[in-house]
């Protein structure tokens, strides 16, 4: 039995070496993940339920004992040795005909699906890809000066947003992420909303000294959860492409198949609006197994694009000799290792892949439903517009409870950042420190005004231990209304 955090208790913390190590990793989300794993090593990771990091655990039970318990043991010899980041065809093959069936658009060629070592890799090689000024087999000139989305170049980004783009665009590829902020303060009959619209995007582009050259999108969005509705799409799209030639977009599908099943809204690809627009070469599509299939800790990770450059960059092949010498995708293998635990799930047939993905979304839905009466119950308010989905997360709408919140004291307070006395922070490690609940939050994914909104990722704990966390939460939070 699943011993439980006695509310009153302090979680213990590990020595203050660690934490000094931890004080040293700049991002929270992985900061919340290093101490997660001091927690285990030393026996006490019950003490908190780590509901900071997009991770899902609600389907693996049902992948071991369908597919992965199938395996052949011990691993084939084959599965240990050097593969060619092109030897993937069976597997893009499968994929094409998957994103054909789930992502809902007519024909998607195998040739323009690349397997990577995960979505953050596969970002940031459409982004170096696109600074390559050379696709037809002339002497390429210098890297990043002449390409489509050369090195400086303003990225935007619907405000908040997962702080991996940053990682993903700005340390490799050197370009500027511009958070294009979605937050609008309601009136007397309207609440608070997130609603990304064109006017927004124009005015973040005008703020810009260089035009933007790349729009990225999270759809379904996180930590919103929500889907962008196919109108808005179409706008955007259409704003996007007419505004450059040069403008490229990138849409990250990873929550596509995380879709509650009581919903109003419907998931629209990319996939589909990029022949809709005429702009097969400029928009590229990102998905992978970590969110939708909880398998995070397998890197594996999907490129769709139509753009020569992308395509050159990523075979061995390629009429530009920069890339026949350097092809890309030898730095994001999609290696033996995860070709044998991925095959058996890439060859599910339609009517087999279609059935995971059913059962996935009724556990979504439970967990969900568990988490949001949870919440009512107490009164604790987050943002989903009605009938809309949640991906993974809630969107937490903590303002009411910063000024409560007692002064962060403890080494656990560098898990939130470097100044716990910043409300948002302090009432973060209040959090941790009262109901043994970590949450990530909202300045970490670009939420800067107003602050005190958080993400909770519902599917990263299975319904057993969910719902006694989130009580507890909730229990945290109005002892500070006593």
């Amino acid at each position: 039995m699943t011993r439980q955090l006695d509310p009153t208790a302090q979680v213990a913390a590990p020595d203050r070496d660690d934490l000094r190590r931890l004080a040293r990793i700049p991002d929270e989300e992985q900061r919340g993940l290093a101490y997660r794993d001091l927690l285990r090593r030393g026996g006490r990771s019950e003490e908190i339920t780590d509901l900071s990091i997009a991770e899902n655990a609600l389907l693996y039970p049902l992948l071991s004992e369908q597919l992965f318990k199938a395996l052949p043991h011990p691993l084939p010899e084959r599965s240990t040795r050097y593969v060619s980041p092109q030897d993937t065809e069976r597997i893009t093959t499968a994929m094409a005909r998957h994103f054909e069936e789930s992502f809902g658009v007519p024909h998607v060629d195998p040739k323009t699906v690349f397997a990577t070592a995960g979505v953050s890799s596969a970002l940031e090689i459409i982004a170096l890809a696109l600074q390559n000024p050379t696709v037809d087999g002339a002497v390429p000139v210098p890297r990043g000066d002449a390409g489509p989305v050369p090195r400086g170049s303003n990225v935007l980004i619907p405000a908040p947003y997962w702080q991996g783009f940053n990682w993903s665009f700005e340390e490799v590829p050197g370009l500027k992420c511009v958070p294009v902020p979605t937050y609008k303060q309601g009136n007397a009959a309207e609440q608070d909303t997130f609603e990304l619209t064109v006017d927004d995007l124009e005015a973040a582009y005008a703020r810009c000294a260089q035009p933007p050259r790349l729009l990225v999108l999270t759809n379904p969005h996180n930590p919103l959860g929500v889907n962008y509705p196919p109108g808005l799409l179409d706008a955007i799209y259409e704003w996007a492409l007419a505004k450059s030639p040069k403008m490229h977009i990138i849409s990250d599908e990873i929550y596509r198949h995380s879709q509650l099943r009581h919903t109003s809204d419907r998931f629209v690809s990319a996939l589909g609006l990029a022949g809709k627009h005429g702009a097969v070469d400029r928009v590229h599509v990102v998905w992978g197994f970590a969110k939708d299939f909880g398998l995070s800790g397998f890197r594996t990770g999907f490129i769709v694009s139509g753009s020569p450059a992308v395509q050159h960059a990523m075979t061995e092949n390629a009429a530009d000799p920069w890339e026949r010498r350097r092809p890309l995708s030898w730095f994001s293998q999609f290696d033996s290792l995860k070709q044998f635990y991925i095959d058996p799930i890439t060859a599910l047939s339609g009517a087999a892949w279609d059935e995971l993905t059913t059962e996935y979304s009724h556990r979504l839905q439970r967990s969900f439903d568990a988490v949001s009466t949870t919440l009512g119950e107490h009164g604790i308010r987050f943002f989903r517009p009605p009938g809309t989905n949640s991906t993974q997360f809630f969107w937490l709408d903590l303002r009411e409870f910063l000024a409560g919140a007692p002064p962060a004291e403890g080494p656990e307070t560098v898990l939130f950042g470097d100044d716990p006395d910043e409300p948002e922070q302090r009432l973060a490690h209040y959090i941790l420190k009262e109901a043994g609940v970590k949450l990530l939050t909202g300045a970490t994914m670009y939420q800067m005004d107003p602050r005190g909104f958080y993400r909770l990722c519902f599917t990263a704990a299975r319904l057993d231990t969910l719902q006694p966390a989130v009580e507890r939460l909730c229990r945290a939070l109005r002892k500070l209304d006593s």
